[in-house]
């Protein structure tokens, strides 16, 4: 007579262990309810966690997003806000990553591929950030600010013909594209440049509308315009904005 494989014989021993002294088995509905209670606890996280970033409260808004992917792993938006507020706090690499969870979870997001690139590009890392841009407007060509910051990556290293077409893809005006290009050379310290833009962007907005897009603009160029004197003249006294 052949011997019982051991698999088999430790079955045995185990059904009959459980005929002879009972086996504890959960009940069918309490995995389910289990569950339900975390998705319950998730749910209240996350809006503790919006009340929090609605407030401006950054630092509590993070805590609670963590305590959602905590609870809830696969929660691919609490992994998306979480990266927004560390970017409001400037811990881009640890928001760059967390947008990277969030798009492994749902790749198919155009507004986190442009999140990712915008970080990317606070760190200057250039070819990363493009490729999430080019990305992003795979996914929603239309999208306006996306098509802003890659702009404004493509001024930044040196395609500012490129950086023009994205401008205009994006739908703002000549003087507001003149404007970014000056604050992308006045990031790289390219005074002169910066200078040339600030001018064509006065020149371009002469209509004289009181728009809020064009109050917008000007603002815009006043800063850029105070930086580069600043920087031309070696001030050290930060401008009064």
């Amino acid at each position: 007579m052949c011997p019982l494989p051991i698999k088999t014989v430790v079955t045995l021993l185990l059904g009959l262990a459980c005929t002879q002294f009972g086996c504890a088995m959960l009940p069918s509905g309490s995995k389910t309810a289990a569950n339900r209670s975390l998705q319950q606890k998730s749910e209240i996280q996350f809006a503790l966690a919006q009340s929090a970033e609605r407030n401006a409260e950054f630092s509590d808004a993070i805590l609670a997003y963590q305590k959602v992917t905590e609870l809830d792993p696969k929660h691919a938006q609490a992994w998306h806000r979480l990266g927004l507020m560390q970017d409001q706090l400037g811990r881009a690499a640890e928001a760059s990553n967390n947008y990277r969870k969030s798009l492994d979870l749902d790749s198919d997001q155009p507004t986190v591929w442009n999140d990712l690139g915008y970080s990317l590009y606070l760190q200057e890392q250039w070819e990363p950030a493009e490729a999430a841009f080019q990305k992003a407007i795979q996914l929603a060509a239309e999208d306006p600010r996306t098509r802003v910051n890659y702009g404004l990556l493509l001024a930044r290293t040196g395609r500012e013909h490129e950086a023009i077409v994205q401008f205009f893809h994006s739908g703002i005006s000549e003087s507001e594209a003149h404007c970014n290009l000056a604050v992308a050379y006045l990031e790289n310290g390219e005074i002169e440049q910066a200078s040339r833009q600030l001018q064509m962007a006065s020149e371009a907005n002469v209509d004289g509308q009181a728009t809020e897009k064009i109050s917008s603009t000007q603002r815009l160029c006043l800063m850029a315009q105070e930086s580069a004197t600043r920087m031309a003249s070696q001030d050290p006294t930060p401008p009064s904005f």
